[in-house]
């Protein structure tokens, strides 16, 4: 297997803390494309997604208490962290995956954090795929080619990406 899962992650208090900030009405969503255009596996018009980034340097709410949990059981440094964002998928009719993609060319690891259960899915271009289950967490090679996805049995797709050097 090239990547590693962890079921629930976090502590339940720390999940459902986690859960209700991202869920939160409050929460600011910026909307833009899932992959570049030219990876784009799906037609064009759902290449759109909801995204909250969440910056080191601007260590807000989001910071201390969605990511700031998971780096300190990972034990991952704030100056090794690329990029931290929560992506926010609306359902869709039928599941859209949307295009393979790595996240960065930097030698690094990506984290996929799953916040809530959900038929989508993270799809690897050598067929392996893994569920969005809550609170799960998965580590691999940021040089590995993956698709998200939407769901259709939620209205929201809510993971944490986290891109990271060692």
């Amino acid at each position: 297997m090239d990547f590693k899962i962890i079921d629930n992650f976090l502590s339940d208090f720390d999940y459902q803390l986690a859960l209700s900030i991202v869920e939160d009405d409050n929460t600011t969503w910026r909307c833009g494309e899932v992959v570049f255009e030219e990876l784009l596996k799906c037609p064009i018009q759902f290449n759109r997604q909801f995204s909250h980034f969440i910056y080191v340097e601007d260590k807000s709410t989001m910071y201390y208490l969605v990511l700031s949990p998971i780096l300190k059981i990972l034990n991952i440094k704030d100056e090794d962290i690329i990029r931290a964002k929560i992506n926010n998928n609306l359902a869709t009719e039928n599941i859209i995956e949307h295009g393979f993609h790595i996240d960065t060319e930097i030698k690094s690891k990506t984290i996929i954090y799953y916040f809530n259960t959900n038929n989508g899915y993270t799809l690897f271009e050598n067929g392996n795929k893994v569920e969005s289950i809550s609170n799960r967490l998965i580590i691999f090679d940021s040089s590995m080619h993956h698709t998200g996805t939407t769901c259709t049995n939620k209205s929201n797709r809510y993971v944490l990406n986290i891109n990271y050097t060692e």
